[in-house]
């Protein structure tokens, strides 16, 4: 058992409540999960559209007034949470695929810094990464994806986090997010993210992980099949064993071309995230009939909850941290129960006191009837001993029968079966059965005859007989103990 991991659950805060936020070019899609049930639910879910200065630069100038907004919602929803999360589009985002050999996690994550600084060309303290292992052999290397994201794009989620007040549980590359609402898992497919019109990204994920990501034009009907052609191709250059047998679509947008899609013999599956996760009876309507935009908000709580490897930014926690507050507090709780436990004990020891007083006063007052008390004693063990000398006597009795049925049953050879056992007189016991042939009944009485407990055994009869639709020889085995 890995003592480290249970002490961490134990100590570690748990987070039920999620805030998800989904930023888009031109809205931001917000969904509440509560993840302290068997199955998420989803609470509440809010739709806002960026203000006009906000659109298509939400991110620049640090993020500040994009924070103010997010922030205004909040409040203005009254949502309470106990972490947040975020979604990374594909133009705030890479995927690299690199080669590794076998190393613990925290290795892996450090070693991959150092190969994207190079691949970079750039400072390893300018980007946040994450890697996770796409293969798993102990020699040799190991194929590796890693995702990146510029440290500016990371820094103004870290201050909206701040600016809500709410621990930053992670930033998940959105395609990976939207795989988590998938109402059935799939290893190697391609995700058409058509959420925004115009504009769609073509991911291909491998072992359930994105591999590679295309952005391209949807209002030509072509560039779909162009895509899906090029990511296949790109696909099996990074990893020749990989076949592609789904294209899963997410995303009203992409009705249009779906046709042409299934038309080149490509198997196309609608994502529905109604059949993979719960929501509240007090939804807005309008809302759930477009779940699909939603979907990215939904899957990055998802990835926090279920730990995705691909996390740009985990969380941090120290579990063995303690604030002043909590440290008095605990104290003060302790006093308080050491406190009660106390008073609760001298509660009990005052009514045990009291109990014994009062049964020594009953005694006391019922001294008249200890002579006729002693009597009926007497009495009652003249009666016990008369019961258990019988039972001795029984007693005795049974141990000897049983001594006698363990020879006779040691004694019994193969091919005689008892029939019936009993005492004859005194010391006498009889034996009747049937032997498969008579060489056997003598056998039987010789073993017997041979019992040190036996003073002699004869056979007293035997002849031919039938039993169970076979000639057999019945006998009267007379046995006289010692």
């Amino acid at each position: 058992m890995n003592y480290k991991i249970l002490l961490n659950r134990l100590l570690q805060k748990r987070y039920k409540k999620i805030a998800a936020v989904d930023i888009g070019a031109r809205d931001i899609k917000i969904a509440f999960l509560n993840c302290g049930k068997r199955v998420p639910v989803v609470v509440k879910l809010v739709l806002a559209e960026l203000p006009a200065e906000l659109q298509d630069n939400a991110f620049d100038f640090g993020g500040a007034d994009l924070n103010d907004f997010i922030s205004s919602i909040f409040k203005r929803e009254k949502l309470t949470a106990d972490a947040v999360v975020f979604t990374a589009d594909a133009d705030k985002t890479a995927l690299f695929n690199l080669q590794l050999p076998n190393m613990p996690d925290n290795e892996l994550q450090e070693a991959v810094r150092w190969e994207l600084a190079q691949e970079l060309n750039s400072e390893p303290d300018s980007f946040c990464s994450a890697a996770a292992y796409l293969t798993a052999e102990n020699t040799g290397l190991n194929k590796v994806i890693a995702a990146v994201m510029p440290q500016h794009i990371a820094n103004v989620f870290i201050s909206l986090a701040d600016k809500l007040d709410l621990p930053l549980g992670g930033i998940f590359v959105r395609p990976a997010a939207i795989e988590q609402t998938f109402a059935k898992g799939y290893e190697n497919f391609c995700l058409l993210d058509a959420g925004q019109e115009g504009e769609a990204v073509l991911t291909a994920f491998y072992h359930g992980l994105p591999v590679l990501q295309r952005t391209f034009d949807t209002s030509a009907s072509a560039e779909i099949e162009t895509a899906l052609a090029l990511a296949k191709s790109e696909l099996l250059t990074v990893m020749p064993e990989a076949e592609i047998k789904q294209l899963v679509v997410n995303g009203n947008a992409a009705d249009n071309f779906i046709d042409n899609i299934e038309a080149a013999g490509i198997n196309v599956i609608k994502n529905n995230i109604a059949h993979s996760i719960g929501f509240a009876e007090n939804l807005e309507s309008e809302y759930l009939k477009q779940l699909d935009m939603f979907a990215a908000a939904i899957g990055a709580a998802m990835c926090f909850v279920n730990k995705s490897r691909l996390n740009l930014m985990p969380l941090k926690q120290n579990t063995l941290s303690f604030n002043r507050w909590q440290f008095y507090r605990a104290a003060a709780v302790c006093c308080v129960a050491c406190f009660l436990a106390a008073w609760a004990w001298q509660l009990v020891q005052l009514y045990t006191a009291q109990a014994d007083l009062q049964k020594v006063r009953q005694e006391i007052a019922a001294t008249g009837k200890w002579q006729e008390r002693y009597e009926a004693a007497a009495a009652a063990n003249q009666q016990i001993s008369r019961h258990l000398k019988l039972a001795e006597t029984l007693r005795s009795k049974n141990t000897g029968w049983q001594q006698v049925l363990t020879e006779i049953a040691a004694s019994t050879p193969p091919g005689c079966w008892l029939e019936k056992i009993e005492q004859g007189q005194e010391k006498e016991i009889i034996i009747s059965g049937y032997a498969a042939t008579m060489d056997k009944a003598v056998d039987f009485a010789e073993a017997l005859s041979g019992q040190k407990g036996n003073a002699k055994a004869e056979l007293a009869e035997l002849k031919t007989a039938q039993f169970d639709g076979r000639t057999a020889a019945a006998f009267n085995l007379l046995i006289e103990r010692k």
